[in-house]
């Protein structure tokens, strides 16, 4: 909300009113309750829920209610969103031979692929529109789907570790590596001092903002103990910090900072001891930060130097899948035969001094990926159906 006056306002009754081409649905209502400065912008969030129909375009007039506006026509908007209905993807799920592993592949998605072991609930094996996956009997299933997942990522909260610090100016940003296109939802943050923080999503592949959010927030830090140390407030033991929505996007799977860019006067936290050792500096505080086959934060940067010494700003965050959840789609583990290959020229082979020759694999199956072995070792980079070899090599 925005206040385009000059008086300063408060008490603020906003309602959205929801609904599909049949008429209303549903209606939120509440009460903004701080203080909207002339000119001043701050978001405020409604709870409300009603249950969407997919293919269905739903109108939402967000509306604004004060009992004296000398300017009432600012004070509705409108706009339509559609539900989609995502399908999952046709899918194999196959053990080749007598191999170790169940190997799924999935025809091209809306999405990233998702594969559990279970119908409801269960275990993430694996993501991809190839992977593997443990083996099991033939007959069983597993289960595969597109941006049905969600779930809490990180430390809890700052307690996890033994100590840190506030400061309106702190470089590092983590570096998130998502497996899915995901959405930072909310994380607990702790303010030491007020304002405005803003948080961009930057993709590290070229440097593209690729979603950015500025929140006003208050101080978390209650203590009247206002002392510095090299410039920055010192911890308080008993702020409980407080949860932020930050819905940001991450648009597809890749690596990517998130910074955070303090204004008005605001300070944010970070954690820069362990609980082992709260009175010493560390090498590593605990990194990589793992959520298996969704996300991980491998370290933080600032300015292109790694920085693992300190887990900066978000705890306990709250993601989901980019994009509306298809249903689970079953996917029964079939036998498949193991490819063949064969290798011309066959046999020894003489390599002459200063000479080389090229071996070619042929293989039955017309998706078979390759790596060349020397003494039954993988050579790097050796992963193309034709290998060049020359004397220096041996």
């Amino acid at each position: 909300m925005k206040n385009f006056g000059l008086n300063t306002q408060t008490n603020i009754p906003v309602t959205v009113k929801v609904s599909d081409p049949n008429g209303l649905v549903t209606t939120v209502s509440g009460t903004f309750n701080d203080s909207l400065v002339s000119l001043a912008e701050k978001s405020f969030t409604l709870a409300g829920t009603f249950n969407p129909v997919a293919g269905v375009n739903y109108s939402f007039e967000v509306s604004t209610g004060l009992l004296i506006d000398q300017d009432p026509t600012n004070n509705t908007k409108t706009f339509v969103r559609s539900v989609n209905n995502p399908v999952p993807p046709a899918a194999l799920a196959v053990i080749c031979g007598d191999g170790a592993v169940v190997n799924l592949t999935a025809s091209a998605a809306s999405s990233t692929p998702i594969w559990y072991d279970a119908l409801k609930a269960g275990n993430i094996v694996a993501t991809g529109l190839s992977a593997t996956a443990p083996k099991k009997a033939i007959g069983e299933k597993y289960y595969v789907s597109v941006n049905d997942f969600s779930g809490n990522f990180g430390p809890k909260d700052k307690y996890a570790f033994g100590g840190g610090t506030y400061y309106e100016a702190f470089g590092p940003s983590p570096v998130f590596k998502t497996e899915i296109p995901l959405v930072l939802e909310s994380a607990r943050i702790y303010v030491g001092t007020p304002g405005k923080i803003t948080f961009t999503v930057t993709r590290v592949s070229d440097q593209a903002i690729v979603s950015s959010i500025t929140v006003d927030v208050k101080a978390t830090r209650t203590t009247a103990n206002q002392t510095k140390v090299s410039s920055q407030l010192i911890d308080d033991p008993t702020d409980q910090g407080v949860v932020i929505p930050l819905n940001l996007v991450i648009p597809s799977p890749g690596q990517y900072m998130i910074s955070q860019e303090c204004k008005n006067g605001a300070t944010i936290y970070r954690s820069n001891r362990t609980l082992a050792n709260p009175s010493a500096a560390v090498d590593n505080i605990g990194y990589p930060f793992t959520l298996a086959n969704i996300v991980s934060i491998s370290e933080s940067n600032s300015s292109g130097s790694v920085v693992k010494s300190g887990y900066y700003y978000f705890y306990d965050m709250k993601l989901k899948s980019y994009g509306c959840p298809s249903p689970r789609a079953e996917v029964v583990i079939t036998q498949g035969a193991a490819p063949t290959v064969s290798i011309s020229p066959n046999g020894n082979v003489k390599v002459c001094d200063g000479q080389s020759v090229n071996l070619t694999a042929t293989s039955s199956s017309t998706a078979a990926t390759y790596q060349w072995l020397q003494n039954g070792t993988s050579i790097s980079g050796a992963t193309n159906a034709t290998y060049q070899v020359n004397w220096r090599k041996f």
